[in-house]
């Protein structure tokens, strides 16, 4: 979509001056998060890798580039774990920058990941065993099985409505 109006640089050009923008004001982090959630086009990942080109020492000797690159990453992995996971291999070579905070940063945005695909496990294992338990009653029901509280109630129900058993009613006969 970018390409299409701005030319093959257009993106790159966007990108640039996100990234400029992201580096210089501390508040970007979270419009740039929201944009690249809202994004229909490769922009995060044009933004993410043009933060992996990034020489982080240099940046730091500007000010607060590097922390706020580092937000930036936080946010978006917070707000968007399953397409942080699919960016951090453009990143993760910055683990060996020398700037401690990019690499808190992206530990964090790795957390984050790491807790996302936990409770990803979590829910689907959930579902299954939900599943399985609607399988094993379905089994039962269809084997003439019942559980004890379901003997009980149809026990309470004949009681309640004054059902009687074959053999009860014989007897009275008699």
């Amino acid at each position: 979509a970018c390409t299409q109006r701005l030319g093959s640089n257009g993106c790159t050009a966007i990108t640039t001056a996100i990234v400029d923008a992201l580096s210089r004001s501390e508040h970007m982090d979270k419009y740039v998060a929201e944009i690249c959630r809202q994004s229909h086009v490769n922009l995060p990942t044009e933004i993410i890798a043009e933060v992996g080109k990034m020489n982080m020492l240099e940046l730091s000797k500007s000010g607060n580039g590097v922390k706020n690159i580092g937000n930036f990453l936080v946010v978006y992995s917070e707000g968007n774990p399953s397409d942080m996971a699919l960016r951090l291999p453009i990143i993760v070579h910055q683990l060996d920058s020398e700037v401690w905070h990019i690499r808190s940063c992206i530990l964090q945005a790795m957390g984050h990941v790491v807790a996302y695909i936990h409770a990803t496990c979590q829910q689907k294992a959930s579902v299954e065993e939900k599943s399985a338990k609607s399988d094993d009653a379905s089994e039962k029901k269809e084997n003439g099985e019942t559980d004890g509280e379901e003997t009980l109630k149809k026990y309470n129900d004949e009681k309640e409505y004054g059902i009687e058993k074959k053999a009860t009613v014989e007897d009275k006969s008699i």
